[in-house]
């Protein structure tokens, strides 16, 4: 007998010893759910998320499948470099099972998991944007840093964040509410730098964000990290009031610390409001919060700060009815005139969203002019 296929028949036996296919992270790694009429049926909707073609409904046959694709020999696309959150869970459960396992190359798995830095998990929270249907109630994702909370020496823009969201394949209105009411659009996890995602919320849309940073282990953090992976390579059906980007954000937080039991404490509509009330409410989850406030905040906030006079002289050079260098700004103090430019300088950025967005200088001249004086 071949020494992989003795190996495979001693870890399944193994794995149905200790009764691993009902274990509550392996449902989770894998979406399953009771349903009220087909009994347990994962969430994931694509097909190559499976390894068995009964793993769909059937636990314990994906269980056997993967053992078995991960004890195979070596070629391309094997099970350890697709699915290493689930070795992960399995040789944790079978001590001696990593030991068996074949030497695989995985270039793009380890390009993402040095991409992906698990030193911080954040949960991130943006306010409602009314031009997007689907942000209507406000956006969640996840945010990996490179630090701890509260680590100066680094910025948080420099973190990575997972995001969700639905591929939307119609700009008609009425059929756009229609099919994200109804599950017609896939939804997908991508991974974006987080810088992208702060301009895109703070100054294009005028967003404030609030972060979340979260108490998970190492080895949570660890598996989390290689779920999001696997989860990469399917899609769910995108439902607009259930199984959304709140939904699935705690869904892959609950695949990597089942102990959080996060999903099963949720309403039946979900809304990223009840995500941020329910990750507070876990006791012990959250370590710290912070805050990063929109262009518009900001913008309100400074001006709130000037005199009547100043405030006035700000908006003048909003709409570049005066210039930066001009004679009335220079009038100003060093520290007045700083507080009046950073003032113009936000509601430029606040004016002009788009070119926020694709990195241009808003205004350009003008705003270059308003930076050099404010130096």
């Amino acid at each position: 007998m071949l020494p992989w296929v003795l190996a495979l028949i001693t870890a399944v036996s193994s794995a149905f010893a200790a009764d691993l296919s009902t274990d509550e992270q392996w449902l989770n790694l894998l979406h399953y759910r009771q349903t009220a009429f087909r009994g347990l049926r994962s969430q994931a909707d694509g097909n190559e998320f499976f390894l068995s073609p009964k793993g769909r409904h059937n636990a314990a046959a994906e269980l056997e499948a993967t053992v078995h694709a991960l004890l195979t020999p070596p070629h391309e696309g094997h099970a350890r470099c697709r699915f290493p959150a689930r070795e992960l869970f399995l040789t944790r459960h079978i001590p001696d099972l990593a030991a068996k396992l074949p030497a695989v190359s995985c270039p793009e798995w380890e390009r993402f998991r040095r991409h992906l830095p698990i030193k911080d998990v954040a949960l991130v929270f943006s306010s409602f944007y009314v031009n997007n249907p689907s942000s209507a109630f406000g956006h969640t994702l996840l945010k990996f840093g490179h630090a701890a909370p509260g680590d100066r020496t680094h910025s948080e823009l420099l973190d990575q964040g997972v995001n969700y969201a639905a591929n939307a394949t119609t700009n008609n209105a009425l059929l756009y509410a229609m099919l994200g009411l109804f599950g017609g659009f896939e939804g997908r996890l991508t991974t974006v730098p987080y810088f992208y995602k702060g301009r895109e919320y703070n100054d294009a849309e005028s967003r404030d964000l609030w972060t979340y940073h979260l108490t998970l282990s190492d080895d949570e953090k660890e598996i989390l990290r290689a779920h999001l992976w696997e989860l990469g390579q399917t899609h769910f059906d995108y439902w607009y009031l259930s199984e959304n980007c709140s939904y699935h954000m705690l869904s892959a937080l609950d695949a990597a610390a089942p102990r959080l039991h996060l999903q099963d404490r949720l309403p039946s509509w979900v809304i990223p409001s009840d995500t941020v009330k329910l990750v507070n409410d876990t006791p012990g989850l959250v370590a710290a919060t912070s805050y990063r406030a929109s262009v518009a905040t900001r913008y309100t906030a400074i001006e709130g700060r000037l005199t009547k006079g100043e405030a006035a002289l700000a908006r003048k050079l909003i709409t570049s009815d005066v210039a930066c260098d001009s004679a009335e700004v220079r009038a100003l103090s060093e520290e007045r005139r700083a507080l009046v430019l950073d003032t113009a300088l936000d509601g430029i950025a606040f004016r002009s969203p788009g070119e926020s967005l694709k990195g241009e200088t808003p205004s350009g001249k003008q705003s270059t002019i308003c930076v050099r004086m404010r130096a």
